[in-house]
């Protein structure tokens, strides 16, 4: 049973199964949306275990062990899964809950009561959100901001402190210490989120430089753990095989600003990070449109950016130009590509891109930087490539949060190369209908963003790619809702 729930079950009653199941189950693991942060409490264990026990299931196979290393902050729901699954009858969960706290923190049992009560509550809080965060935003940041709030973090710290400052029995300290490290682990994750949040709202130098500030601390704080300091030694087994890559981005679905900030280079040059979102009007023709229609000479013009942390100069600049009618959004693209680089090989349909010079449009109609549809060619008429992004919410599914190439929209576009002018121009034509959509009216709001693959050498390797896109970074990376977009305004 991959899905051991009880639309799955139900479904079998109808079957005869005389020697029961075995369930596969998704309790813990880095790829849930809030990653290695805690993922279940008693209750819903309680709940798992009374449904395999009622459905005859035998055996389990757990998708990574119980906790995925959360052996302090998932201490007690790894102690009643394992108990209940050894004996579901003899004891409650919260029977087993009051054993845990008693067995393992002795002397301070009153304070860690406290503390893993209100993690219990936050996570629960996390069942509740988790249908709305996957079938929806599907961003971690709101997830994470929402369940660890500065109020509950001060309030938990709070308790383990009074509990770390009255242990007094060895194996208490010991376990109080694998607690430690991973609420620090959690503490340091809020702190950032939470200061980026501040960030976004505020705009400015002092709430960026305390955003940065919580970058480094979180950084400074997972190079301890690697390297095995004196706060955090390599002895702990909670922590003995961490990698620094598993660490900071908590998971799957972390690598993804600020987390991922060379902070050194930003602090060099604040004022990029203060620049407002990109936005555009694009004005409504009488199509069709060619790629040297004379109505582009009155379009527009928008440049593309590097998309690293510091302005860099551009081998290739390029600008593009948007323009619609009654049946199709065009985006014509200019830029220069050299000469003696204009040999390239035909890949053909859904070819994977980023490998030769390529054009990547993405334009969400509804505004949604998590849905959105992608759009990419060559300067090969023949390579190119399209897909919905975001539109599977099944977490589990291997397409989730990334590009679904099995959806093949009805596109066209124009390609170019002028030799004599150093350049390639290209032109998508992007028909409404593809993108279920109705022709916007004036006043409505897209979003949008355009960017280009450049390959500054003749050797093909991806350490030669240039990147650059209107806002932002050129693709989303494997990070639901973090698509950079700005703005595109209908006259």
């Amino acid at each position: 049973m991959m899905h051991s729930d009880e639309e799955a079950f139900a479904a079998w009653t109808q079957l005869k199964v005389p020697g029961g199941f075995s369930a596969y189950l998704y309790n813990w693991g880095n790829f849930h949306l809030v990653g290695l942060t805690p993922l279940t409490t008693i209750s819903m264990i309680a709940v798992q275990n009374r449904l395999l026990v009622e459905n005859h299931v035998r055996m389990v196979q757990v998708n990574g062990s119980p906790g995925a290393g959360q052996w302090g902050l998932e201490g007690p729901n790894i102690y009643v899964y394992l108990r209940l699954a050894i004996d579901p009858e003899r004891q409650t969960a919260n029977e087993l809950f009051d054993e845990y706290l008693q067995a393992a923190f002795r002397e301070c049992e009153n304070p860690m009561r406290r503390f893993f009560t209100n993690v219990q509550k936050r996570v629960e809080l996390w069942r509740v959100l988790r249908e709305y965060s996957y079938q929806s935003g599907r961003d971690p940041l709101f997830a994470l901001s929402t369940l660890w709030p500065p109020d509950v973090i001060n309030s938990l710290e709070e308790d383990l402190a009074s509990a770390e400052s009255g242990a007094a029995l060895p194996e208490v300290k010991r376990r109080l210490d694998i607690v430690r490290y991973e609420f620090d682990f959690l503490k340091h994750l809020a702190l950032v989120i939470n200061a980026w949040r501040n960030h976004q709202a505020m705009n400015n130098a002092a709430s960026l430089t305390q955003l940065l500030d919580a970058v480094d601390a979180r950084n400074a704080f997972v190079a301890s753990v690697v390297n095995g300091d004196a706060k955090y030694p390599k002895k702990n087994p909670a922590y003995r095989s961490a990698k620094e890559g598993d660490l900071k981005y908590a998971g799957r679905y972390l690598d993804r600003a600020p987390f991922n900030w060379d902070t050194e280079k930003m602090r060099a040059n604040p004022a990029q990070m203060l620049q407002k979102s990109q936005s555009l009007t694009i004005a409504r023709v009488v199509g069709p449109l060619t790629l040297d229609s004379p109505l582009w000479e009155k379009a527009e013009s928008h440049p593309l950016m590097p998309t690293g942390a510091v302005v860099t100069k551009l081998q290739a600049p390029t600008t593009f130009r948007a323009l619609f009618d009654d049946t199709n959004l065009y985006v014509r693209v200019s830029g220069e590509q050299p000469a003696n680089k204009m040999v390239f090989v035909a890949r053909g349909h859904d070819a994977e891109l980023w490998l030769q010079e390529s054009i990547v449009i993405n334009v969400s109609p509804i505004a949604d930087r998590s849905r959105y549809y992608y759009f990419a060619y060559e300067p090969d008429p023949t390579s190119f490539n399209e897909a919905e992004h975001g539109f599977i919410a099944d977490f589990l599914h291997p397409r989730y949060g990334w590009n679904d190439e099995g959806w093949n929209g009805a596109w066209t576009f124009e390609t170019k190369l002028v030799p004599a002018m150093n350049r390639w121009e290209s032109m998508a034509i992007i028909p409404f209908e593809t993108i279920r959509t109705k022709p916007p009216k004036p006043g409505d709001t897209w979003y949008l963003n355009v960017g280009r693959v450049h390959f500054t050498d003749s050797t093909g390797k991806r350490t030669s790619r240039e990147f650059s896109a209107w806002t932002g970074k050129l693709n989303a990376s494997r990070i639901p809702g973090d698509a950079a977009f700005g703005k595109a305004i209908f006259k």
